[in-house]
């Protein structure tokens, strides 16, 4: 495979062409002779060719499969789990071993499921998924969101945001089949678990939810697509790609939500996130879920949405409501070591550890593997159904250890994580505290540690 020194990429496919797709370069008389000249490269895909558009749409597949750090402006989205750190973090920001209990945790709410007026079947359904009585983001925005006014919630994950959304958005689907929503969540982890509880709640009603996100072959989306669904639940950058392609017609959708706003303005979203609201029909429903309300949230909310009603659920600071301690270790030997140590822990059957390189978590997952201690991977670089696999391991109890980039702090949503290890050090505290916001999740206390290098 030849190798172009002017465009610093291998070329793929004939000089003529070819029907498979791939980067074509050509090379005109002048450009043979005078080396300085800049050689044209065109992206084929089938019988059209694309200039720019290729390199659009591999920027925002690796947008929605982001593993990178918390630096809003590496765009670079699947590659790896973050930039190394600059400067170490003072280690006593990993410590905290008087974690706070949750102001929500005894909360009382106004309404029982069967107080909404919603489908037999649908409360049916909250029922069989084991929901006793609504969490307080549940309890205030589903009698708002059935009278169909705008909201504006302020809740962070592991509250019940999800259902708060869905249940009033899904009693409206039902009363109109007609009717389409759209749904938008920062990684293609969170866009799945958001179809899947749609699914569950939509049990027997019936409704369909086509899932839409980057890392995942675009043809089976597209076919998706074709068939009966109510929902299209996804990624920005896929969703506007195939917006683009005209696959996709939002005018059609007569709700949105966008979940986690903040950190798709954190993954560098907010272009995408513009152009999608702005093809939504005027007269629709919206519903916002954030975990701050930062100035650009405000900014969006202002210009999308029809005098919403603000929620805002007080919960304690993640960083305040996790055991958190550090462990000096000299060398990857003592790491390792202090890892086995703390996973023959019996207290720990499902256990998040943290790397900063893809290949690094690969290879400490192969590491415990080979010591008989069952774990996977899980990181940008795999394919839809392995990320999905490892996620569903950790979540069922199959596996005890998931070895992951910072990836895994963006969305998923895994209840019961005993213990969050940072192997590597967070490049910053945002990135720490996202982390960590993996266990401890609703009202349970949660356990971190963090391996650190003695400081001179």
């Amino acid at each position: 495979m030849p190798y172009n020194k002017h465009t610093s990429r291998r070329s793929h496919g004939s000089s003529h062409g070819d029907s498979r797709g791939g980067l074509h370069t050509r090379h005109t008389p002048q450009e043979q002779s005078h080396s300085a000249k800049r050689t044209q490269v065109v992206y084929r895909s089938g019988s059209a060719g694309m200039t720019g558009n290729y390199y659009q749409q591999k920027i925002r597949d690796r947008q929605d499969r982001n593993s990178s750090s918390h630096n809003s402006h590496n765009r670079g989205g699947g590659r790896g789990g973050g930039r190394r750190p600059t400067k170490q973090l003072n280690p006593n920001l990993f410590i905290n071993r008087h974690p706070a209990k949750n102001e929500t945790e005894d909360y009382t709410p106004k309404h029982t499921f069967a107080d909404f007026e919603i489908p037999t079947q649908l409360l049916n359904n909250i029922i069989a998924k084991g929901y006793r009585k609504p969490s307080p983001i549940q309890d205030k925005a589903i009698p708002v969101g059935l009278a169909g006014k705008d909201i504006i919630g302020i809740a962070s994950t592991g509250t019940g945001k999800t259902a708060a959304f869905l249940i009033p958005l899904i009693a409206s689907l039902f009363k109109d089949k007609n009717k389409k929503i759209l749904i938008m969540c920062p990684t293609r982890e969170l866009a799945l678990q958001v179809r899947g509880e749609f699914l569950a709640l939509a049990t027997a009603m019936p409704l369909y939810a086509v899932g839409i996100v980057g890392g995942a072959p675009m043809e089976r989306q597209i076919a998706a697509l074709h068939s009966p669904h109510h929902a299209i639940i996804g990624t920005p950058g896929r969703i506007k790609d195939l917006m683009i392609r005209r696959k996709i017609n939002i005018s059609e959708c007569s709700a949105v939500v966008l979940d986690e706003a903040d950190r798709m303005l954190d993954m560098g979203f907010i272009a995408d996130m513009r152009f999608i609201l702005s093809k939504l029909p005027k007269e629709r429903q919206g519903f916002f879920f954030s975990a701050t309300f930062s100035p650009e949230i405000q900014k969006i909310c202002s210009e999308f949405l029809n005098s919403p009603t603000s929620i805002e659920i007080k919960t304690r600071d993640t960083a305040s409501s996790v055991l958190q301690d550090i462990r000096n270790t000299r060398n990857d030997t003592e790491r390792m070591e202090q890892l086995l140590e703390l996973l023959a822990d019996t207290a720990h059957p499902k256990v998040l550890v943290f790397r900063e390189m893809k290949h690094r978590a690969d290879r400490l997952a192969r590491e415990l593997q080979d010591k008989g201690i069952k774990a996977y991977a899980l990181h940008g670089d795999m394919s839809n159904s392995q990320r999905i696999r490892a996620v569903n391991a950790l979540t069922q109890g199959t596996v005890q250890v998931v070895v992951a980039t910072d990836v895994a702090a963006r969305g998923i949503d895994i209840k019961n994580i005993d213990l969050v290890i940072n192997y590597d050090e967070p490049g910053d505290y945002d990135t720490y505290v996202h982390r960590i916001g993996r266990t401890g999740r609703g009202v349970t206390l949660g356990k971190a540690i963090t391996f650190v290098t003695p400081r001179e």
